[in-house]
């Protein structure tokens, strides 16, 4: 039986206190590992699945995947590259994703010494409602730098409303 939903506040000392998680299928490299901040199944919440991301330096990275669920990034720290659908967009600090339901997307840290952490978040109540489909990753992400990416997209960037 569920606990009764109530309001929840995570200070940062708790947060970083959270138990790292990852997948199952990729334990002996995990790439990525986050820290579930809401989830029905673990917290007295409904309505999101949140939680704080991390690839580390060099290596770190979230293979190719979708789900039926929509999904949002807002990246907090490093310096990365996020593939949707095939098209590559920088990920820095502030910078926010919607990742449509059903979109091919994986991420990929680029800088050598800083780790890639991000919030995300699906308007689902628990975890056991995404259902994740692995993809081949065979093709490196072709990320060259940031700044790369940047200029290859100036010219056809979606800025947001009224942008």
């Amino acid at each position: 039986m569920q606990t009764a939903i109530q309001p929840l506040v995570w200070d940062a000392s708790s947060i970083e206190n959270l138990p790292d998680e990852h997948f199952v299928h990729t334990e002996s490299e995990p790439g990525v590992r986050w820290k579930t901040l809401l989830c029905s199944s673990q917290t007295p919440s409904d309505t999101f699945t949140c939680g704080v991301a991390v690839c580390a330096p060099k290596t770190g990275k979230l293979q190719l995947h979708r789900h039926k669920s929509a999904e949002l990034y807002h990246f907090i720290q490093g310096t990365g590259v996020v593939e949707i659908d095939g098209v590559a967009h920088p990920a820095r600090p502030g910078s926010v994703m919607f990742i449509p339901g059903n979109a091919e997307h994986r991420v990929k840290n680029v800088s050598e010494t800083e780790d890639l952490k991000w919030l995300y978040v699906f308007a689902v109540d628990s975890f056991g409602e995404i259902v994740y489909e692995w993809q081949e990753d065979n093709a490196e992400l072709d990320s060259g730098t940031v700044d790369e990416v940047d200029r290859m997209k100036a010219a056809n960037v979606s800025r947001g409303p009224g942008r």
